[in-house]
């Protein structure tokens, strides 16, 4: 092996933000050797206020450009292994049985698949450590910590305990206990899945416990986070919408939800309980081992404005969730195409449903059935005459019929009553929606003639069948149309 140090000559040293001193050395390795060789890299004296950062393990082929081994960064059992990995770094660990221990640093994603056995633990320091399952494999043995910068994906088996203040993403067991002063996920379902915890759990006032809500087509799925031991809790329970890459799904139906169940009890409560990316409001309930949320409302309005929508989905968001208040079953099926969990898709769709299309439409079939213009014309057309008169009106252009009847007064005042009845049809908003309808309406009236001037005033009262179409857009490309009907008097 030939191994060179070069010193940056650019940068002698740089300051950094806590005061320490950072050089800067490139080391070159050659193998000149005829097989794959994997070198190790430490600083001696240890500690000394001396760290060493970047990749600690080396792979080098054969000098005669054989084949670069497979990655392999813990070549000696009885050696601690220390892995760093580099943003979008993704690198398969072999599996070990080593009297060391495991330590993670870096950015990048390290996958254990198959059985690991590290005597001196496991530390995940930075990036993201995914266990995953195996059949046959005993996953991860025996103890995890999770720094704060770390993260730990259990898609298998941990077989010890858990001591976590960065994130953990619980998908399957850890076998022993989960000291909890960070964020935990449980995702809220057992779809091939156990979310389990073999011994206690403990959650200081620094830790937060995510759990995702389930939308209301995946009922027969959702499962607690399952604790065999005792369940200590503190800090936070936030609640979350289940999100995946096959997204979007409905926000979580009306109704209660089951959070956690411990095997040997509950004790203490969450001291904060938040909805993340949900409005909802609900009461917790603890009981002896098991812990439910009681969910009695969804927020559409207020998630809306909240992201920032405009006023008229704002409005529109009111509108649909009024509806939803007295029929909360609807809101499954609807939440698809309206793109609840994409805000900007469910501000389209809310301006798409938004305006005044059905008060617009009563409007339009009174004044075109009955109002004081149209009536008042008719009227002045009227010549006086001693007894009670009959007519009606109906044309080109004009909906329906108007008709009325009604004595003279006095040779300049006429009094009676009109009735009207007809359909109409009216486009409304550039998006295309068609509304239409038909009225009926009936008035008394006093009309008066002045020697170059006429008035009239009226007064009725009428019913409205006013049915609306247009298109819903949801931004994903498929045709919707939103159809409603009103009776408005």
């Amino acid at each position: 092996m030939i191994a060179e140090v070069l010193r940056d000559r650019n940068a002698l040293y740089q300051q950094l933000d806590d005061g320490r001193i950072e050089n800067h050395y490139t080391l070159k390795l050659a193998n000149k050797s005829q097989r794959p060789q994997v070198y190790r890299i430490s600083l001696e004296p240890a500690g000394a206020g001396l760290q060493l950062a970047g990749r600690t393990a080396v792979a080098a082929g054969p000098a005669a450009g054989g084949p670069v081994p497979a990655f392999n960064p813990c070549p000696d059992p009885a050696m601690d292994c220390i892995v760093s990995l580099a943003e979008d770094q993704q690198e398969v660990l072999p599996p070990v049985q080593s009297t060391g221990a495991l330590v993670f640093r870096g950015v990048g994603t390290l996958d254990l698949q198959g059985g690991y056995r590290f005597a001196g633990g496991t530390r995940v320091e930075g990036g993201v450590l995914r266990v995953s399952s195996m059949p046959g494999a005993p996953g991860l043995v025996p103890n995890v910590h999770v720094g704060p910068q770390g993260r730990l994906a259990v898609f298998g088996d941990v077989r010890g305990n858990a001591d976590n203040h960065g994130a953990v993403d619980l998908w399957e067991t850890v076998h022993g206990d989960l000291a909890n002063a960070g964020t935990v996920y449980a995702p809220g379902m057992h779809y091939g899945t156990s979310m389990r915890i073999g011994g206690d759990v403990s959650q200081s006032a620094e830790g937060t416990l995510e759990f995702a809500l389930l939308p209301p087509e995946w009922e027969q799925i959702a499962a607690p986070l399952h604790v065999d031991g005792q369940a200590r809790l503190a800090g936070t329970r936030a609640l979350l919408p289940y999100a995946d890459a096959w997204g979007p799904y409905a926000p979580p139906s009306i109704g209660t939800h089951w959070i956690l169940h411990a095997e040997r009890g509950i004790s203490g409560r969450f001291d904060t309980w938040e909805a993340r990316s949900m409005f909802i409001e609900g009461t917790p309930r603890y009981e002896a081992q098991d812990l439910w949320l009681d969910l009695t409302h969804v927020e559409l309005d207020q998630a809306m404005q909240a992201g920032g929508a405009s006023p008229l989905a704002v409005a529109a968001a009111a509108n649909v969730q009024a509806a939803l208040d007295g029929a909360p079953g609807l809101l499954g099926p609807i939440a698809p195409p309206l793109g609840l969990d994409d805000p900007r898709r469910a501000e389209r769709a809310f301006e798409s449903l938004a305006g005044h299309a059905h008060a617009g439409l009563e409007a339009r079939l009174h004044w075109h059935l009955a109002a004081a213009g149209r009536l008042d014309a008719q009227l002045a057309r009227l010549s006086h005459a001693p007894q009670p008169l009959a007519w009606s009106a109906a044309g080109p252009g004009t909906p329906g019929i108007l008709a009325g009847s009604g004595p003279w007064l006095g040779p300049r005042l006429l009094a009676g009553v009109a009735a009207a009845h007809g359909p109409a049809h009216l486009p409304f908003a550039a998006g295309g929606g068609v509304a239409w309808g038909r009225t009926s309406l009936a008035a008394a009236h006093l009309h008066y003639r002045g020697d170059a001037w006429h008035a009239t005033t009226q007064l009725g009262a009428g019913r409205t069948w006013l049915q609306l179409q247009r298109p819903l857009d949801t931004g994903d490309g498929r045709p919707h149309l939103a159809r409603s009907r009103r009776a408005a008097a």
